[in-house]
């Protein structure tokens, strides 16, 4: 008579349970947490009555896979900033904070962490905006009492490897200039109550 099969289940080795509870705990396992790094970086104007000063900081974030990614998250930091910078630029004659420069969320992009406004403003009735900003410390301040003026508008972005275009250690020689003879016809503005009553908008 041929052998009756069994119905009967056979145990499972140690062994392979033990395998089965490696393979089941790293399939669980959340992915491998994303790096964030950061740089900082301004928006800049000289002219003859101000020198240089600055009109805008900026900080940003990238996020990358790991360590050895870190100066990817940086680049990524740096593009923001460069965004948020060309957006400002771009909207200069709006009063509105670009949404280039708002925060994100991480998630794998780049995200503006703080954008902030520096220097004194005037109480202007449409508001505040780079270009607000330009002519009022051209034109507005002790030595701005020409008709007209030519300021240089430029942003740099500084930081660890990663932050500027050229590699290796901490610089600040991104960025590039958005205007070179940036006109500002003070007698003009002046006439229209830019230099009203100042207040400060930061803390």
């Amino acid at each position: 008579m041929p052998a009756q099969r069994s119905n009967s289940a056979v145990p499972p080795s140690p062994i392979s349970s033990l395998l089965a509870l490696v393979l089941c705990t790293l399939l669980t396992q959340p992915a491998a947490a994303q790096m964030k790094r950061g740089c900082s970086g301004a928006i800049r104007m000289s002219s003859a009555p101000t020198g240089s000063i600055v009109l805008a900081n900026m900080d940003a974030s990238g996020f990358c896979k790991n360590r050895r990614h870190a100066n990817d998250c940086r680049k990524a930091a740096r593009r923001a900033i460069d965004n948020c910078a060309g957006a400002l630029w771009d909207a200069r004659w709006s009063h509105a904070i670009p949404a280039a420069c708002t925060t994100r969320p991480g998630g794998g992009r780049a995200g503006m962490n703080y954008f902030r406004w520096t220097q004194i403003i005037v109480s202007l009735p449409h508001g505040d905006s780079l270009k607000d900003r330009i002519e009022h410390n051209v034109c507005c301040g002790g030595g701005g009492r020409s008709d007209t003026y030519q300021a240089r508008i430029c942003w740099y972005t500084n930081g660890d490897t990663g932050c500027v275009p050229s590699s290796g250690g901490f610089s600040s020689s991104g960025g590039g200039t958005f205007s070179s003879s940036y006109g500002v016809k003070c007698a003009e503005l002046r006439a229209a109550g830019l230099c009203g009553t100042a207040r400060r908008t930061n803390p």
